[in-house]
């Protein structure tokens, strides 16, 4: 009993450092960007399409915060800035700068509104910094994951 125990939570701890360890790198960072993808923020005028995901500060904040929350550090600094050049070629604009989620202490965040998979498929216009729920952050970046894998590992 206590042999199988044991296992059990070997197995759930080895798990859970696995879960961790996939949290790193362009898929974690593209899942949040995904899923903050389905909402449209209000503080861009009239800017449209890339122009607008670009320039929205309440945009960039969920997605910055979205980072934060469930990826690593590892490979940030590079997507980010490969995002920026994007910004800089497609909208001739700039992000605004990651220091932005500074200005979200604990209690900020735990005060930010969870956005779930539901909401979001409706594709709603916000006014307010938000953050995707684990849930919903775990199937846009569990969908980009399978995506990336090769066709014959599937079959």
């Amino acid at each position: 009993m206590r042999t199988t125990l044991f296992l059990r939570c070997l197995l759930l701890t080895s798990n859970q450092f696995v879960a961790v360890a996939l949290r790193t790198g362009k898929y974690c960072f593209a899942g949040c960007d995904l899923g903050i993808n389905y909402v449209r923020f209000n503080d861009t005028g009239a800017a449209s399409g890339k122009t607008a995901s670009c320039q929205s500060q309440l945009r960039a904040a969920s997605l910055y915060l979205c980072i934060d929350e469930y990826c690593g550090d590892g490979g940030k600094e590079e997507w980010l800035r490969g995002t920026n050049e994007t910004c800089r070629r497609l909208a001739n604009t700039s992000m605004p700068p990651y220091s932005i989620v500074t200005e979200y202490g604990p209690d900020a965040r735990a005060a930010l509104r969870r956005l779930d998979a539901d909401e979001a498929m409706v594709q709603p216009l916000l006014g307010e910094v938000v953050l995707l729920d684990e849930p919903f952050f775990e199937r846009a970046f569990s969908t980009l994951v399978w995506l990336a894998l090769p066709f014959s590992s599937v079959i």
